[in-house]
């Protein structure tokens, strides 16, 4: 089936923010009454695991946030001897990823060559969605009730391009934690925390892969004069009952019953490639990969 896949940052996060507070409303909804009914241990082991599987990217946000903290506290207070679990503990949470995105494109046919960077641009791009997901987990679990806001998609046509709303805490928390990581790297290299360089540099290509292009995102649509917060309101489903919207208000999405959008002038082109801090056009295998994360 056709299909066309978020070409911008901010259009990304809408869709996987929708993603993440929707399922865990719904796990709020129906796991309790799931849990006590006459199902199979693994049957609510899974239900559980599928419907709040997005608790995982807070949790990749606090182990950013505590990365290098861990390693000088083991230090000082004499635990080195420990550095095996927590590289066993980091293993166990980012090896199933990495070997899923591998095999996802051993499934396609995609070539072997290559495909390790593309794995690892996989990784950092789900380390970059972790601040803007893990504030809908947040909404999702306090039982906010916020508007539908639908994936801007561009179509066939140039005249359905449609602006994503861009949150601009989410664009300086991310550009705080790419700045966080670097001086966690600095840090790492002056003290000689050899083991913590990898993986600090991984969490800073997620940071900057989606903090830079959304930055750049909202600093040409500033200076274009239309700033991408306008069309909030064009991205949000009206509730029923609503009034009409005014003569200034900008058109409903052609086949899009309750949505409407904010049109551009001409679509953004190419796609959306995790490659940290670039926005290009994304090869096949790239695309496909970011699609399944």
């Amino acid at each position: 089936v056709p299909a066309e896949i978020p070409e911008t940052v901010a259009a990304l996060e809408v869709q996987q923010r929708r993603w993440a507070q929707g399922g865990v409303q719904t796990g709020r909804k129906i796991l309790p009454e799931l849990l006590r009914g006459p199902f199979s241990p693994g049957v609510k082991l899974e239900a559980v695991i599928h419907l709040m599987g997005h608790l995982a990217h807070p949790l990749t946000w606090a182990l950013a946030l505590l990365l290098f903290p861990s390693a000088v506290a083991r230090r000082t207070l004499g635990l080195e001897h420990l550095l095996g679990l927590d590289v066993l503990i980091f293993g166990a949470a980012t090896i199933p990823f990495a070997v899923f995105y591998w095999l996802a494109g051993e499934m396609r046919g995609r070539p072997r060559r290559g495909r390790l960077p593309d794995v690892l641009r996989t990784l950092a791009l789900g380390i970059g969605l972790s601040v803007p997901v893990s504030r809908a987990v947040i909404r999702g679990m306090r039982g906010s009730r916020d508007p539908f806001v639908r994936t801007p998609k561009k179509g066939d046509e140039a005249s359905q391009a449609y602006r994503a709303r861009t949150i601009p805490v989410d664009v300086v928390a991310k550009a705080g934690m790419a700045g966080l990581m670097t001086v966690y790297l600095a840090l790492a290299v002056v003290g000689g925390y050899w083991g913590q360089i990898p993986f600090l540099l991984l969490f800073l290509s997620g940071y900057l892969g989606l903090g830079l292009p959304a930055l750049r995102e909202e600093l040409a649509a500033s200076s274009a004069g239309a700033s991408p917060h306008r069309g909030a309101a064009g991205n949000r489903v009206a509730s029923r009952g609503s009034t009409a919207p005014h003569a200034e208000s900008p058109p409903r999405v052609q086949g899009q019953e309750g949505e409407e959008g904010e049109p551009e002038s001409r679509p953004g082109q190419g796609g959306l490639s995790p490659a940290a801090g670039l926005m290009e056009a994304a090869p096949p295998e790239v695309a496909d990969e970011c699609e399944a994360a």
